[in-house]
């Protein structure tokens, strides 16, 4: 039998043959180490077909199987296929894509000396005494220096030792299993309990559970280890490796919840949804609802009919730090039929997240952008929530967009595709009014709860009055009003650390290029303003080309200056920050944004991260300390995004019984993006 095999950093699919012992194991999807090029040098590839004859008359022969069982399903291996043709990267990479995330087999490649008095000069030499001084790593030396050891390998001065390991294995514990007759333990514990108490203990415990981990059992009775190897001899227990699973999460750390009764608008959505849905028809909608019009109701129940039809359910959210509500929600609902995939996992976690998904015990999957590849084989829905935001699109190759992936899977499995946000991307509105999406719409809040009043906090003005501080007077006021009321703020902030544009605050406008319109962006190191499109490059301005104006200043304080600004302003104010620099470790999103909703907390200050996806009824007030930051970017979608990100913001205030209010500062106020989203 010949296997058609995708070898790891090439473009190609090459045949080998597959050897007698290893035809009824091997299948598509697993894993294999081959021997590669001219050297033969082992390598990693994954089994794409297997058929009985080849074209090619000398074939290699496949070295080792990596997997008992598939890592993807074939529909994942035609998307990788689809992948290669339509973003340009060769065919391994996109198949990295629809694999286990982490998972590599590791080659070390090892130089030993076969003739250490070879008769050899120049630069064959130099190297050849690098190895005597003991330097063997094949990865250590220059592309120049590893043809001359190539050389020497043919010459039979130096040999390659190449050895290879997984970068992620299932992870197992040594258990314990008894194996006496039920009916003679008793007797057995009594009989040891004179001369090995250890052991009698050992098998007390064992007869209630029937196995444990040898880790466990120390727990219950110390030198549990020897005692464990002389039962074992004696015939009481067996001792074996099993597998242990890695959860991603604790389902008992969340609350169960039932089905809301929907509203008026969202018995219309889910109508329309659900009737595509059991048409079985590969539709594209869009749902355009306001903030706060329970739109994760919807997901909710549209999920809960596709799986009583037996079918399965991804989730997308635009970054992590929304992973954490969206959880408790799923899981609150499904509990254990839910899995997550996102980047804050241990490789081990996303490995076995990954093989719950590929063997079926789960129906729903809840992550980040590169959970679109979830190994399910009867998608019913794909849910795209902010389906506007940039995070789905891959800077890396594959440079693919979550959304076209997306399409794609549901076309392949006559899945619906539900795009969700507030503020939907230009060209998703575009293709909905033009009929390429179905749309949907919901322009009321959940229980005809009243969208935040909004107020515009004039900067310009705020420095003519005197006030050199971050906080407009209105912002002032409005922070210690809520604090009285013992309710929540959130201060959103997009810029976490130096200043990225430079501005009049006297007239509020930017330094802009004179060739594209866009923002120049100041760059210290060279004392420059410079356009990211077009590279035009000019010195800082001495006065606003506007208005002549000398006062010129660099824009973009972050959110730790503001975090010394609030608590100088409000004495003993509590507060948490939410940012790149405070979530760099495991769950810390998560950590942050259950103290702000269990503990006295009387601000949260974050960057994007605050402004989509969160729903805390004790929050009242929303401040935007600059939006001039997002409306100065350098990039032609600056106005769009800043739409979005005020819109969403202020989206976070009084979701529950009290009315929200939110400030937008900005040096602009008559802009017209600022007066659209203050008028919701």
């Amino acid at each position: 039998m010949i296997a058609r095999v995708a070898v790891r950093d090439t473009d190609g699919v090459f045949d080998y043959k597959l050897p007698v012992d290893m035809e009824q194991y091997a299948t598509v999807g697993i894993r294999v180490v081959v021997p590669f090029g001219a050297s033969s040098r082992i390598t990693e590839g994954i089994i794409t077909e297997i058929c009985d004859t080849s074209e090619f008359s000398r074939l290699k022969t496949v070295k080792q199987l990596l997997d008992t069982e598939p890592l993807c399903t074939e529909e994942l291996l035609e998307l990788a296929s689809w992948m290669k043709d339509n973003y340009f990267c060769n065919y391994y990479t996109a198949l990295r894509c629809v694999m286990p995330p982490g998972v590599a087999y590791r080659v070390k490649r090892t130089i030993k000396i076969i003739d250490a008095d070879a008769t050899i000069k120049g630069a064959k030499r130099k190297v050849l005494d690098e190895i005597n001084r003991g330097k063997d790593n094949w990865n250590d030396f220059s592309t120049a220096e590893r043809n001359h050891i190539t050389e020497m390998v043919t010459q039979g001065i130096l040999s390659i030792e190449e050895k290879g390991k997984e970068s992620i294995k299932s992870k197992t514990a040594k258990t314990v299993q008894i194996i006496v007759d039920r009916s003679e333990v008793d007797e057995i514990i009594a009989h040891l309990a004179q001369k090995a108490p250890v052991q009698a203990r050992i098998l007390e415990v064992l007869s209630q559970a029937d196995y444990m981990s040898l880790a466990d059992l120390s727990d219950y009775a110390s030198g549990a280890n020897s005692a464990v190897r002389a039962m074992e001899k004696k015939g009481l227990v067996v001792v074996y490796e099993k597998q242990q699973v890695r959860n991603a999460f604790n389902v008992e750390d969340y609350t169960k919840t039932q089905p809301n009764v929907p509203t008026r608008e969202q018995k219309v959505v889910l109508k329309a949804l659900i009737t595509a849905s059991d048409k079985g028809q590969a539709e594209p909608f869009l749902l355009h609802g306001v903030t706060g019009s329970g739109k994760t109701e919807v997901f909710l129940q549209l999920i809960d009919h596709a799986m009583k039809q037996g079918k399965q359910a991804i989730v997308l959210v635009p970054e992590i730090s929304l992973t954490p509500q969206m959880v408790e929600r799923f899981v609150g609902r499904f509990g254990q039929r839910v899995s997550v995939l996102h980047s804050s996992l241990s490789a081990g976690e996303r490995f076995d997240e990954w093989q719950k998904i590929l063997s079926g015990e789960v129906s729903l999957v809840v992550g980040a952008r590169s959970a679109v590849f979830a190994p399910f084989n009867n998608l019913g829905v794909i849910i795209m929530d902010e389906e506007q935001e940039n995070t789905y699109k891959s800077e890396s190759n594959p440079l693919y967009h979550a959304r076209e992936v997306a399409l794609k899977r549901c076309a392949s499995h006559n899945a619906l595709l539900l795009m969700a946000s507030a503020t939907p991307a230009v060209e998703s509105m575009y293709k909905a009014k033009k009929g390429e999406y179905k749309l949907l719409t919901m322009t009321k809040r959940y229980n005809e709860i009243s969208m935040p009043k909004v107020e515009i906090a004039n900067m310009c003005q705020e420095m003519k009055n005197g006030n050199r501080t971050v906080f407009s007077k209105q912002l002032i006021e409005m922070i210690q009003q809520t604090l009285a009321r013992k309710e929540k703020t959130i201060l959103f902030l997009n810029r976490r650390g130096y200043n990225t544009f430079v501005s009049c605050r006297t007239c509020g406008e930017a330094i802009k290029c004179e060739h594209c319109d866009i923002t120049m962006t100041y760059h210290k190191r060279v004392n420059k303003m410079i356009c990211h499109y077009c590279g035009c490059e000019k010195p800082v301005p001495q006065v606003c080309p506007q208005c002549t104006s000398p006062y010129i200043r660099y824009f973009g304080d972050g959110t730790q200056k503001l975090e010394d600004e609030l608590s100088k302003m409000f004495d003993g104010i509590k507060f948490l920050r939410m940012d790149m620099d405070t979530t760099t470790n495991k769950n810390s999103h998560e950590a942050i944004l259950r103290r702000f909703r269990d503990e006295d907390i009387d601000v949260l200050i974050g960057t994007q991260m605050v402004t989509k996806g969160l729903d805390f009824p004790q929050v009242t007030l929303v401040g935007v300390m600059a939006a001039d930051l997002s409306l100065n970017m350098g990039d032609y979608r600056a106005y769009e995004r800043t739409f979005s990100l005020l819109t969403q913001v202020c989206g976070r205030a009084g979701r529950g019984e009290i009315e929200g209010r939110a400030v937008i500062q900005t040096y602009q106020p008559d802009n017209f993006v600022i007066q659209l989203a203050c008028d919701h």
